[in-house]
């Protein structure tokens, strides 16, 4: 069964479709905005189950294929693009703190300096890398 958004009219709206953030896969309807990990299984009888931790309760979901266990890993994980933004992020925090070192008196390049330190810290900690 494809992984697919819910979607319908709804009878005050009149005929305009109307879309979910609940997701339909494998008979099991969820929010992936409420899941906080997941894990995938392999029986010897050929059987899998995927594991979905939500925020309050965990559910095993039958997943032979794996289509919801990758399906939740796409999501889970950050996307490339993020990256980037992060490189950029640490690249201009190293050039700020150059040209603070270069270009301003000695106590105020200190300042600029650790302004600088300590953003790209701030940035490395909420993108998640020390998870």
């Amino acid at each position: 069964m494809p992984i697919e958004a819910p979607s319908h009219t709804h009878p005050a709206i009149g005929s305009r479709i109307t879309h979910s953030d609940f997701v339909l896969c494998q008979d099991f309807i969820f929010r992936p905005i409420h899941v906080d990990g997941c894990s995938h299984q392999r029986y010897a009888d050929g059987s899998a189950i995927t594991t979905v931790n939500f925020k309050s309760y965990t559910q095993s979901i039958p997943d032979p294929e794996r289509q919801l266990f990758d399906f939740l890993i796409r999501k889970l994980n950050p996307d490339q693009p993020m990256r980037v933004i992060e490189l950029l992020l640490y690249l201009s925090c190293i050039g700020g703190a150059l040209a603070g070192y270069f270009f301003l008196p000695l106590p105020l390049s200190l300042i600029v300096i650790g302004f600088c330190a300590l953003f790209a810290a701030w940035g490395f900690v909420c993108t998640g890398q020390f998870r």
